[in-house]
């Protein structure tokens, strides 16, 4: 998406590499971290990035982000880096991306949420088990190494990314879960749900372009028919299974069930304004044209709420809020970190 995380998990984060205890030597480690960067053919220390609050970002940290965000940003034409704009850009998005990871670690330190032991554990068995499998059939670490550069990890980003997910599922399971600090009573959640949650079929009269308007105009006809069948009384469901054409209906008989921001707009605005029971009239998109018959939410939906991520929404804007108020205090170094250090940072 923690004890006082800081100090459980940054500690293990230093104090244990993925596979190797502390105190054990480098070579214990797949890839080990780094401190330091070529700018120049000058070695320059870097023990941290920047600061967010008590936390240090490491420079694999910040490299991680900055070249996944390279790669993807860039479309494959890397000479896009060489306008100084994009680079800042690319800069900021790295920055923000970090922020997101930090806003989540802020959060749990809020609430007191801590990972288990058990759950450190596991993070670190399953990647063990990895290396396992890679020595055992596939040429061992220098295989694992040369994808673990590829996706431009070391063994401690890779544990962090690894921290990073279950510490989300666990922050959201003590704010939203059954027993959490925002967890919502039988009649709350009904209420909620009934406020941001829609249960619907439609009839989907498919429209493959938009500028035939022949093929407009027949479609059109259709729909018009069909919903003229409805209001004269015919079955939805009987008008549904002649004439609807979304592949998706067949998986989903009961319905779909979404919320806000999942359908396109104007089917989105078009079943939340119907009352249950209630049926539309002609809603276009860009699939072509529709009727909608909204359903009552089942109690077993409803009742869902407490162990499923319904409430993920809140839960995001809960971390951009806390996103909003993180400042950076940049290390003395930074601007000394440059594109071609991060771009070749090994040099084997």
């Amino acid at each position: 998406m923690i004890k006082k995380i800081g100090a459980l998990i940054m500690a293990a984060a230093l104090a244990l590499s993925l596979f190797a205890a502390c105190g054990e030597k480098e070579s214990q480690y797949v890839i080990a971290p780094k401190t330091t960067i070529e700018v120049d053919g000058q070695s320059i220390q870097v023990p941290y990035v920047f600061k967010i609050g008590e936390y240090e970002v490491s420079l694999d940290e910040y490299r991680y982000y900055f070249m996944k965000l390279y790669e993807s940003m860039s479309g494959g034409d890397y000479t896009v880096w060489q306008d100084p704009s994009n680079l800042e850009a690319l800069k900021l998005y790295t920055e923000d991306y970090i922020k997101e990871d930090y806003a989540l670690r802020l959060l749990a330190d809020e609430y007191g949420v801590e990972l288990s032991q058990d759950s450190i554990d596991g993070i670190n068995a399953s990647f063990e088990e990895q290396r396992e499998e890679y020595r055992d059939t596939s040429g061992g670490d220098s295989v694992l190494k040369g994808i673990m550069r590829s996706n431009y990890f070391t063994d401690e980003v890779l544990y962090e990314q690894n921290v990073i997910q279950s510490l989300m599922y666990a922050l959201y399971n003590d704010l939203y879960g059954a027993e959490g600090h925002y967890a919502l009573g039988s009649e709350e959640l009904a209420t909620y749900a009934a406020e941001n949650y829609v249960r619907a079929r439609h009839i989907l009269v498919t429209v493959s372009d938009f500028t035939d308007e022949a093929e407009v105009a027949e479609k059109r006809a259709l729909i018009e028919s069909i919903l003229e069948e409805i209001n004269a009384g015919a079955d939805f469901e009987e008008l549904l299974a002649q004439y609807d054409e979304d592949p998706g209906q067949a998986a989903n008989p009961q319905g779909y069930y979404f919320t806000y921001g999942e359908m396109v707009e104007p089917f989105e605005t078009a079943a939340f304004a119907l009352e249950e029971g209630g049926v539309s009239g002609i809603v276009e998109t860009s699939y072509g044209f529709h009727i909608i018959h909204r359903l009552p939410l089942e109690e077993s939906y409803i009742a869902s709420f407490t162990t499923q991520p319904h409430r993920y929404n809140e839960f995001l804007e809960l971390i951009r809020l806390k996103k909003e108020e993180i400042s950076i205090e940049y290390a003395d170094n930074f601007e000394a970190i440059t594109l071609d250090a991060l771009v070749n940072y090994y040099k084997d």
